[in-house]
């Protein structure tokens, strides 16, 4: 029997849930979400309300009465009003708490997301030992060519490797030169 202990495939990724099982980025996004949702919402609201010709006290109390008064479908207007302006405001702090796409903060992914979506996607390799004509050299046509005239610098070979001297052709089995036969293992 093995012994076995679980651990986090990341630990680095691992956040604290201190309240009600919510991380504090939760916390602090709905504590945004409640403050500044609710803020946005009472102020359509009630602009809504003042060009409907109402108030907050007259829409609630006709509302309560069950009448269908114009005032009761003012709050309505209003309140439906102050949803669709609400959330503008809060989805994008709950995309910052909950969502984690690729398992990394939103805003760690957007760095990377942007820099892909921003950088150049091809690259071009100059090829170092590439045949340079007599003309971007600065040679005449009619005058001889030297060894070095390609050259950009003493040598064109990669900093860090030796010229190695031509290999040796190998030779086949077949090819060997007789010589005098070979002895038995016995040594005789």
């Amino acid at each position: 029997m093995a012994l076995e202990m679980k651990t986090h495939k990341d630990i680095a990724a691992f956040e604290a849930k201190p309240m009600f099982g919510r991380t504090w980025r939760q916390l602090a996004a709905l504590a945004i979400m409640f403050v500044g949702g609710g803020a946005v919402f009472f102020a359509v609201a009630t602009v809504a309300l003042v060009l409907a010709g109402t108030s907050w006290d007259v829409a609630i109390a006709a509302t309560l009465d069950g009448a269908g008064r114009p005032a009761a479908e003012a709050l309505s207007t209003a309140g439906t009003a102050g949803m669709w302006a609400m959330f503008p405001v809060i989805v994008p702090v709950a995309f910052w708490a909950w969502a984690r796409p690729m398992g990394i903060n939103p805003e760690e992914y957007a760095q990377y997301y942007f820099r892909h979506q921003l950088t150049s996607k091809v690259i071009n390799y100059e090829d170092t030992y590439a045949h340079v004509p007599a003309e971007r050299v600065g040679l005449n046509a009619g005058e001889p060519v030297s060894v070095d005239a390609g050259t950009h610098g003493p040598s064109q070979q990669p900093a860090g490797r030796k010229r190695r001297s031509p290999a040796r052709p190998r030779r086949s089995p077949s090819e060997r030169p007789e010589g005098p036969p070979r002895r038995a293992r016995g040594g005789r």
